[in-house]
């Protein structure tokens, strides 16, 4: 499997955790984008681009829009990426 398939399928993971965020709103304060790298720290692997972050960070933000969810990086650095 290519990279850009397994980013296809991480991003389709993202999508398919939306419904679950939003009825559980309620209960869930933060999400951490800790999706990338061996344990999570957004460093340390191929798909962890400026671009892929990015994406991503688009990504949760789209599926928890109309909730109190916020998202959490691992620095402030990955926050500047996005802008």
């Amino acid at each position: 499997m290519t990279l850009e398939n397994k980013y296809f399928y991480f991003l389709k993971h993202l999508e398919q955790l939306g419904p679950i965020l939003k009825n559980n709103k309620d209960v869930i304060y933060t999400i951490q984008l800790g999706l990338y790298g061996s344990y999570g720290e957004l460093h340390s692997s191929a798909m962890c681009t400026s671009a892929n972050i990015k994406s991503a960070l688009s990504k949760f933000l789209e599926v928890t829009r109309d909730t109190d969810i916020s998202i959490s990086v691992r620095t402030p650095s990955r926050y500047a990426q996005y802008l």
